[in-house]
């Protein structure tokens, strides 16, 4: 091949090319990419310009010049100078060839500045301390580099490291699907990353569970060159998920428990139908029993709580009635019965709102003491004369105790429902104790549980907190529940801001305690002052007239029963749309208005009343629900309600709600709140 052929060969190049003739012993041509990549003014310039002052570092010249014959077609990459004096990096390769006579080397040049400058930052990025990464060569999978974050996944010395690959650190069992994914990424242009989750091998044997990304970085010549690897820890979660299941199926036996609780319940209405003369009233119980029973796997947040309306308001009813006193037991322990099943059912529901973070609390003003002793008032006014003999209850309040606080008395009820009613239930004999005082940190209340019942070890103490933990199986088989009590009383005073613990020993008794922190105020308005759900007789004040929109006939029954007692005159509207045309055709107090009904929706009734405007617009409305969710009672408030009561009722919580959307005391109860004489 002659000189010129040649010449034109290299000038068609995108590569810089010059070419030494060794025979001549300088410079004989150059292409125009390598007098552009050394900004020279010509070829001719470049050509006369010395080796050394192309070079950064003059040694480097000499070097290379004195070496010709060591040199093979292998790049080397030189830091060079331009004409100018700027720097940049080439890759540099040197072939020697014949051409004719003529002794010649041919000088590759291509820029590799920004390639080096990509390779800095990935360098960099690497230095990234808390995701492992790491850098290899696609062709036999070795290490170029990976950041400390990489080997400390691992566990091994990086020098231990530096001679493995992935695949002596993958799971056996999952090396053949990486294998596979790696094996179409190198032979599949289009497709330069996959994501996989598979397991790994720590260096002490440790199995960990991840989610690997491999992005793959091809050549010039579109080969695989480099895989980047980017591993995220999953085994946390891959454990959440195992203890996620475990709960579903603990919470699968709870439901079929709750079922068969139900079905004894609707035997006990059943005998109770025998001895009751109202063949009617009885017939309208069982309907509401069976109707809990077709409809209690469908929903445990609201198509429970109406059945449970009907058969906790018969039950209250019945109580008033002049029977038999074998009859009177049986539908107290019907009541009693229902009760707890409501409790196991709001403690599903509350374990589920606070993994959801979805249970909110709030601040009231209130009177704890007036709390504490309803609470013991609760619990204990219902036993025998002779459990009463056999186990003392007692309030201890503390000098200094505060009178009036800012705080959630929903919350601290409740906390203290489930300690006082477990000291009760596991004490058959001695003292239940209710202490209450100030605790160490400033604006805390400190409350302390004591009883002398079977006790707990330490190693159960450890647990006791958990979801569905008792101390044993026989526990559960001989005092029921579910095991959810004390894990809502942990999470509840997290969610407070407070400290939760025990102290106990089998046989001795145990001693459980929280602290919860407050805000002083100076006084309580009495009839905003939330009390324990107490059966209580009220009176009105002032006769009112109320509308109660409600389309169950249970409810209707139990509503009007209710109000009947306290001294309202009442009609009933059969569903949203009879509701607005009453409010029309007459003038109400306060309306009492189911949520879900059809052909009018409570909500929706309300918003078409407040559209009336004057008077009839802005009567007080207050919700019946038996939606058991927090986050939806905000939609009652939107649509222009005052306030809302739970089903199954309450006659306090009716009582208090009026009072509070007429702004007035217009309920009073019957027997003024007091002290327990427990």
């Amino acid at each position: 091949m002659g000189v010129d052929k040649f010449r034109a060969i290299m000038d068609s190049s995108p590569m810089g090319a010059s070419v030494y003739s060794v025979t001549r012993g300088a410079r004989i041509f150059t292409n125009q990419r390598a007098v552009e990549l050394f900004g020279a003014p010509s070829e001719a310039a470049f050509n006369a310009l010395p080796a050394e002052q192309t070079f950064f570092d003059p040694e480097q010249a000499r070097v290379v010049s004195q070496s010709f014959e060591s040199f093979v077609n292998t790049p080397r990459e030189e830091i060079r100078r331009r004409v100018d004096g700027s720097l940049w990096i080439s890759s540099t390769t040197r072939q020697r060839l014949m051409i004719g006579k003529e002794d010649i080397y041919l000088i590759w040049f291509e820029d590799v500045t920004e390639r080096e400058a990509a390779a800095e930052r990935l360098r960099r990025m690497f230095n990234i301390p808390t995701i492992p990464m790491a850098f290899y060569y696609a062709k036999d999978k070795s290490w170029i580099e990976f950041n400390d974050s990489f080997r400390e996944l691992f566990g091994y010395d990086r020098d231990e490291l530096a001679g493995m690959t992935w695949v002596d650190l993958t799971h056996p069992e999952d090396l053949e699907m990486n294998l596979t994914a790696f094996a179409e990424a190198i032979g599949n242009k289009s497709k330069t990353s996959y994501t996989l989750t598979k397991r790994f091998i720590r260096k002490n044997g440790e199995v960990i569970h991840t989610r690997i990304h491999t992005e793959h970085i091809r050549s010039i010549d579109d080969k695989p060159e480099y895989v980047i690897l980017v591993v995220h820890d999953i085994t946390d979660d891959v454990r959440k998920e195992a203890l996620l299941e475990d709960r579903r199926v603990e919470l699968e036996r709870t439901v079929e428990g709750l079922q068969k609780t139900q079905e004894t319940l609707l035997n006990t209405t059943r005998e109770l139908g025998r001895l009751v003369e109202s063949e009617a009233r009885l017939r309208e119980t069982a309907d509401a029993a069976n109707a809990t029973k077709s409809r209690f796997l469908a929903t445990v947040s609201h198509e429970i709580r109406t059945p449970m309306t009907g058969i906790m308001g018969f039950a209250d009813m019945l109580l008033d009635e002049d029977l038999p006193e074998t009859a009177h037991d049986m539908v107290a322990r019907i009541k009693y019965s229902a009760s707890s099943l409501l409790t196991v059912i709001n403690d599903v529901l509350d374990i589920s709102k606070l993994d959801a973070d979805k249970l909110e609390t709030e601040n009231v003003n209130f009177n704890p003491a007036v709390l504490i002793n309803d609470v013991m008032a609760f619990i204990f006014s219902s036993r025998l004369p002779d459990e009463q003999a056999r186990v003392r209850a007692e309030v201890q309040i503390d000098e200094g105790f505060p009178e009036a606080v800012s705080a959630d008395p929903t919350r601290l009820r409740q906390i203290l429902v489930n300690l006082v009613g477990n000291a009760k239930k596991f004490t058959e004999n001695g003292a239940v104790i209710l202490k209450c005082g100030l605790g160490d940190a400033p604006s805390t209340m400190k409350f302390e549980v004591v009883d002398t019942g079977i006790g707990i070890d330490t190693e159960t103490q450890q647990n006791l907190f958990d979801d569905f933990v008792q101390a044993d199986s026989s526990i559960s088989r001989k005092y029921h529940g579910t095991g959810l009590g004390l894990a809502i009383c942990r999470r509840l005073v997290d969610l407070m801001g407070g400290d939760i613990g025990v102290e106990s020993a089998p046989g001795k008794g145990s001693t459980f305690w929280f602290t919860l922190p407050y805000v002083p105020v100076a006084d309580v308005v009495l009839f905003g002052d939330p009390l324990v759900h107490m059966p209580r007789n009220y009176k009105a004040t002032k006769p009112l007239h109320v509308l109660v929109v409600e389309d169950n006939e249970i409810n209707q029954m139990i509503i009007g029963n209710i109000l009947g007692k306290i001294g309202y005159d009442y009609i009933i509207a059969g569903n949203g749309i009879e509701a607005v045309d009453a409010v029309k055709a007459a003038d109400f107090d306060i309306i009492l208005m189911d949520v879900r009904m059809p052909e009018l929706s409570g909500p929706e009734a309300t918003r078409q009343i407040r559209g009336l405007g004057g008077k009839k617009g802005d009567v007080p409305i207050i919700a019946l629900t038996a939606d058991a969710m927090t986050e939806n009672r905000q939609s009652y408030f939107d649509a222009g309600m005052n306030d809302f009561v739970s089903k199954p009722i309450d006659i306090v919580q009716l009582a208090s709600a009026i009072n509070n959307a007429l702004g007035e005391t217009v309920n009073v109860p019957v027997d003024e709140v007091r002290q327990a004489a427990i």
